[in-house]
């Protein structure tokens, strides 16, 4: 991306900023990195994110009381 800019951080991960006009990429490619990655700002896209992680635990809850010998997938779609 022709804005991003790549700051170290202390702990040797890094910070990326970068200007984008639609943040739902982003959240995407945000939660593709799991645990290992923090959206900072802006708010909405912390939110964003917030509220997806928080979907997919509530499901994975549900999911924990089912048979633990059957393993299955499913995506919702948007719309």
């Amino acid at each position: 991306h022709a804005t991003q800019k790549l700051s170290p951080l202390p702990d040797g991960g890094v910070r990326l900023t970068m200007v984008v006009g639609d943040i739902t990429e982003v959240t995407s490619w945000v939660l593709s990195y799991g645990e290992t990655a923090q959206a900072i700002e802006p708010p909405e896209l912390v939110e964003t994110v917030r509220k997806e992680l928080a979907g997919a635990l509530a499901r994975y809850g549900k999911a924990a009381s089912s048979s633990a010998s059957s393993t299955s997938s499913r995506a919702k779609g948007r719309g």
